[in-house]
């Protein structure tokens, strides 16, 4: 007993001469002086006497067992010194020789460390007072009047008496068995006497039911009278305590008692469970595999027991058989591991008490009759006694306890009670490394999700002190988690203190709600990343903080605000970045009262070079352009790529209007120098406008539309030159931006239509083909004023396709009506023949509207195969061999040479009709025309006059050889559907 860890002492006679086990002298730490054994404790522990002397003295003076409660004390354990909270025990030791019979006293301490240092958590939000009453050992209440009436009992008393309702019930209504048992009779004295009554060790047999089983407490009580406010007994306040296990360790006690009296030798049963049990918790601390915790269990109980083998063993679902695991098992003696043990092999009362989770015990299988004639299952196996504990978990059964013996072993209740002990024990150890697997798991699990995470995440405690940073932040920071973690937050980062970092940690502290920032942050290795930080409040005042490398962000974010302000190809600033520049620049020239001028440049002749040489060498030409105008200015100054061949100048200040002008005309010779783009030597001008600020405009939008406007004044005048912005420009170019968008909604909305005029066959009055004429539904614009526009702005394109689509959608129209196959001529205008893609429009059209190539012909102005002769061939050539009719519309307007005429691949040629309405009046016109029709049978082409509008005129050409013509004389131009039915009409006539 003196080797137990159990710290154990024993005071002896009136001197309370001192006897002691190694631990308690640990107990006492330095306390403990040389030479102690045998000599008074209060000589010779004076500062420990006032704590353990006052227990000895109450038991030395008969007053029973007395337990002190969690006293501080310093203690050793493993060689370190630490205060400790223990529990004594201090219980008598009988002398029959010696005052009330009581010579010594022995006290058994236990550590209560842990359950004092976790009572304040538990005791934070109760009741003080509540907890006391309901949570006593002891059970307490109150009876009131003669008739002992239960006015109010704890929950002790409730599970003394089998938790049967007693409240405002008297006593004999509520427990009869009290009544049998005689505290009646007591309760009614001390009621009559109002003497108090205290009586030890009473036994107590509880029937909750009459016939029902009988539960044997032992209790101490006290029964004190109550007295009303008269002076007289009013009821009794009844105290008392289950001591049945302290009487029956008391009893062991005894035994011990004997023993340390003798030789302190001799150790009875209860100090070998006792020493057992701190072994089995000393055994299990240490050990966190549930296998191991078992393992030492069975180890220890089977040698404790002296048994032949101790096991756990599964039990199925069914409940059917019971499956082995590894145990203990005395050498020599048969393993049974892997064994599944079908219970009813061993008896049906057996394998139905065992199901029932109720403990079972054989001591001789052979004797008694629950197991007598199944007795050969227990022989084959070695078996003579058994003692069984299932174990029940969430209400059912799920392992079992197995002890054998190869001999007869009659199991005491210490025995049974023990290996239930063990059971206990071992369950709530094994519990407690599985919730201690658990939690280093979801810890194993939370630091892996951590470390796993995209974005840092640090953690501080209310004090500063950073608990938590991950793999992303050691990353982001440069700085290892060790150096990290355990330091304050201003120790490890000092420069973010008195910014706005500590105001942003701060504010979310105060305010309870999540805030962000972002942070520009020095690395250890000097370079700077941005970081956006979100900050969230976390438990106990403490702070959750995530954050993020966002310096490629940033990055991206400057070089789209730079794509955003600049133009891709030339790398100018853009539209966007002049009206950004301009909105600062301007109101501070308007303060200061200091001129700026904008400058609109719309290139020459720029177009012609995309449509023949492809984009490529456009872009070429455009970087040339932007060079030569960066060159051109001040380091003030800003050059704008406002999109396609336009570029914009901003003049930061400027003395005097003529500045601007001085600075346009330098610009036009450089862009008039020639340009040299790998083997082509290309030359490009520019009409320039200008506008005044504040003069002309004091926004920047106005002052770019003027010079939008004074640069189309410069085209208007025959381009490559300047124009400075007048008033006057406004109507044109509101007129000519009205129609733009009329074009643009047309466009849109279906709403040109297409009107045609036959082309008449002047010897036999038969319709050879129609010329298909847009309109635009507007009478007050004219073909001859939308068409400019249209080409000027890009639009022409897609009117163009409409129109193609159209015609052959009439052709079809005409076809399935019963006309008969009538050619229809379309007019190309010069932009579109020089888009480089109109040739595979054309052919796509062809092939996916599946009309005969000999019921289109195309009609191209002289302008429009003249600007690059040599492409116009090309390109005319591969139409004319898709079988359509190439007409050359105009003739005589133009500037061609009779050389050029000759190797263009044509099939008509068309008098233009400023010749054809002169005819009978001048001689000029006459001999033009004679010229053409001349020309055209030269070249065997053959010639179409247009503007017939008089018999003289058509007499005229017929006596020239002229064998076509279309014009007002003979008819308008109409609709599809009209001509259709003048066409019926004609024919009819004609029959």
């Amino acid at each position: 007993m003196l080797n137990i860890e159990q710290p154990i002492m024993i005071f002896w006679g009136q001197d309370a001469a001192c006897l002691y086990n190694d631990a308690f002298r640990q107990a006492l730490g330095p306390e403990h002086p040389p030479y102690s054994l045998g000599r008074p404790a209060r000589e010779i522990w004076k500062s420990a006497w006032p704590i353990i002397g006052k227990g000895v003295e109450q038991v030395m003076k008969g007053k029973g067992p007395v337990e002190q409660l969690n006293h501080n004390l310093p203690s050793t354990r493993y060689g370190q010194q630490k205060d400790g909270y223990w529990t004594c025990s201090f219980i008598p030791l009988e002398d029959d020789n010696a005052p009330r019979g009581i010579g010594g006293v022995l006290s058994v301490c236990t550590e209560a460390t842990d359950q004092i240092c976790a009572q304040p958590a538990l005791d934070t939000n109760s009741d003080y007072l509540s907890q006391m009453f309901n949570r006593a050992s002891a059970f307490m209440v109150f009876l009131s009047g003669p008739d002992h009436r239960y006015e109010i009992a704890n929950p002790s008393h409730a599970q003394l008496i089998g938790h049967r309702p007693v409240l405002g019930k008297t006593i004999r209504e509520a427990l009869p068995d009290v009544v049998e048992q005689g505290f009646v009779d007591i309760l009614d004295q001390v009621y009559a006497t109002g003497t108090s009554y205290r009586a030890n060790n009473v036994k107590y047999d509880v029937q909750v039911t009459p016939g029902g089983p009988v539960n044997e407490h032992i209790i101490n009580f006290v029964y004190q009278p109550v007295w009303g406010p008269d002076g007289k007994v009013s009821g009794i306040f009844a105290e008392g305590t289950d001591v049945t296990d302290q009487v029956l360790t008391q009893e062991e006690l005894k035994r011990v008692n004997r023993a340390l009296a003798d030789t302190l030798n001799h150790q009875k049963a209860s100090e070998r469970r006792n020493s057992f049990r701190l072994k089995l918790t000393d055994s299990l601390r240490s050990l966190v595999d549930p296998d191991e915790i078992t393992a030492a269990a069975t180890a220890l109980l089977g040698q404790f027991l002296g048994v032949t083998r101790v096991f756990y063993g599964d039990v199925s679902k069914s409940g059917e058989t019971v499956t082995v695991r590894p145990g203990w098992t005395r050498k020599g003696a048969a393993s049974m591991v892997g064994d599944e043990l079908p219970l009813e092999e061993f008896g049906p009362v057996v394998a139905a008490q065992i199901r029932a989770g109720e403990v079972f015990v054989l001591g001789d299988v052979l004797a008694d009759e629950r197991s007598a004639d199944y007795a050969n299952a227990y022989l084959e196996r070695g078996i003579k006694s058994v003692l069984a504990v299932p174990v029940m978990k969430a209400g059912s059964l799920r392992v079992l306890l197995g002890v054998h013996d190869s001999v007869v072993h009659h199991w005491t209740t210490k025995e049974i009670a023990l290996a239930e002990d063990v059971v206990d024990r071992t369950w709530a150890a094994v519990e407690s490394a599985r919730a201690q697997a658990e939690l280093r798991r979801e810890r194993d699990h939370s630091r892996y999700i951590l470390n796993s995470m995209t974005e840092g995440f640090a953690a501080m405690s209310a004090d500063w002190t950073m608990t938590h940073f991950n793999a992303e932040a050691e990353r982001i920071s440069q700085q290892p988690a060790a150096e990290v973690i355990g330091r304050n937050h201003w120790d490890v980062w000092p420069e973010q203190q008195g910014t706005e970092v500590e105001a942003l940690y701060t504010r979310v502290r105060e305010t309870g709600r999540p805030a962000t920032m972002e942070l520009l942050l020095a690395t250890p290795d000097g370079n700077q990343r941005w970081l956006e930080i979100r900050a969230y409040p976390a438990l106990a005042g403490g702070l959750a903080v995530f954050f993020r490398d966002i310096t490629e962000r940033k990055r991206a974010d400057e070089e789209i605000r730079h794509a955003s302000l600049h133009d891709p190809l030339t790398g100018l600033p853009n539209r966007a970045m002049l009206f950004e520049y301009a909105a600062h620049m301007l109101p501070h020239n308007l303060r200061t009262s200091q001129c700026a001028a904008v400058l609109f440049l719309d290139l020459d002749r720029f177009k012609p070079i995309n449509d023949t040489h492809g984009h490529d060498i456009g872009d070429k030409v455009l970087k040339e352009i932007s060079s030569r105008l960066t060159r051109s200015l001040r380091a003030e100054d800003l050059v704008v790529r406002m999109g396609g061949d336009e570029f914009v100048v901003l003049l930061q200040d400027i003395n005097v209007p003529a500045d601007a002008g001085d600075l346009a005309l330098h610009i036009i010779r450089k862009i008039n120098e020639p340009y040299q783009v790998e083997e082509l030597a290309l030359s490009v001008s520019t009409s320039i406008g200008i506008s005044i600020f504040p003069r002309d405009g004091e926004d920047i939008d106005t002052l770019v539309s003027h010079a939008d406007a004074a640069m189309y004044q410069a085209k208007q005048g025959g381009s490559n030159d300047f124009r400075f912005y007048s008033s006057a420009f406004t109507a044109g170019i509101n007129r000519q931006n009205s129609i733009e968008q009329e074009l643009k909604m047309a466009l849109h909305n279906h709403a040109f239509h297409l009107f045609y005029q036959p082309v008449i066959d002047i010897h036999t009055y038969e319709v050879v083909s129609v010329e298909a004429l847009l309109r635009l539904g507007n009478e007050e614009i004219g073909p001859e004023l939308f068409v400019p526009i249209a080409e000027a702005t890009g639009i022409i394109n897609p009117i163009g396709r409409w129109v193609l689509q159209e015609a052959i959608r009439q052709s079809h129209a005409w076809a399935a009506n019963g006309l008969a196959a009538i050619p229809i001529s379309v007019n190309v205008s010069a932009v579109e023949f020089r888009d480089r893609d109109f040739i595979g429009h054309f052919e796509q059209l062809l092939q996916e509207h599946a009309i005969h190539p000999a019921m289109l012909q195309l009609e191209l102005t002289e302008t429009a195969v003249m600007y690059d002769l040599d492409e116009a061939i090309s390109v005319l050539t591969r139409l004319r061999a898709l079988g359509i009719a190439i007409l050359l519309d105009d003739f005589g307007t133009g500037h061609s040479s009779l050389a050029h005429l000759t190797r263009l691949p044509l099939d008509k040629i068309k008098i233009d009709k400023s010749f054809i309405f002169q005819l009978e009046q001048d001689t000029s016109s006459r001999a033009v025309t004679d010229s053409m029709l001349a020309l055209g049978n030269t070249l065997e082409l053959e010639v179409v006059a247009e503007g017939i509008e008089t018999a003289e005129a058509l007499d005229y050409l017929r006596s020239r050889g002229c064998r076509q013509a279309q014009g007002f004389f003979f008819c308008r131009p109409m609709s599809g559907e009209d001509f259709a039915s003048w066409y019926r009409t004609r024919r009819i006539g004609s029959a």
